[in-house]
This record gives C-alpha cells, sequence and structure tokens, in this order.
C-alpha cells in the first residue's frame, strides 16, 4: 500500500499509513503543509487564520508586505 507523498501528474497528495489522503494540516517530518486533499499553496484560509504556503507553511518572512512570524501567522504589515 502507497503512504506519503504522491504526484499524480497534477498535484500532490499525502497518504496515511492507512493508505487514505490526509486533509488539513500535516507535518511531514520536515515542515507544515495544507492538504485540501492536494497540496494548497498561495494564501489560504484556514477557518482560523491566513497562512502563506510555497508550498509548505511560510514562517519568519515578509510576503506581499504582511509579516509572518514563526507561526505562520501575519504578525504585521509593512505596506
Amino acid at each position: 500500500m502507497a503512504t506519503g507523498w504522491i504526484y499524480d501528474g497534477l498535484a500532490w497528495y499525502y497518504l496515511k499509513s492507512d493508505g487514505s489522503m490526509a486533509t488539513g494540516w500535516i507535518h511531514d517530518g520536515t515542515a507544515w503543509y495544507y492538504l485540501t486533499p492536494s497540496m494548497a499553496s498561495g494564501w489560504i484560509y484556514d477557518g482560523l487564520a491566513w497562512y502563506y504556503l510555497s508550498p509548505s507553511m511560510a514562517a519568519n518572512v515578509t510576503v506581499d508586505g504582511y509579516v509572518i512570524g514563526s507561526d505562520g501567522l501575519i504578525i504585521g504589515y509593512e505596506g
């Protein structure tokens, strides 16, 4: 049974240990990703806050004028 990251020629997906597709936030041991179930990128709203994914969660950077903290949350604006 396939597990982990798979690419179907169009998008990336993550298969859990039981073979089912993961959705929502996952940490693959290296970085945080948001799956819908395909890997999301760009600005996303997870129902609680805005995040920037490129393709993993951005941290400690400025994107489009928004200052992003170590937890991926917007902490300021430098527009």
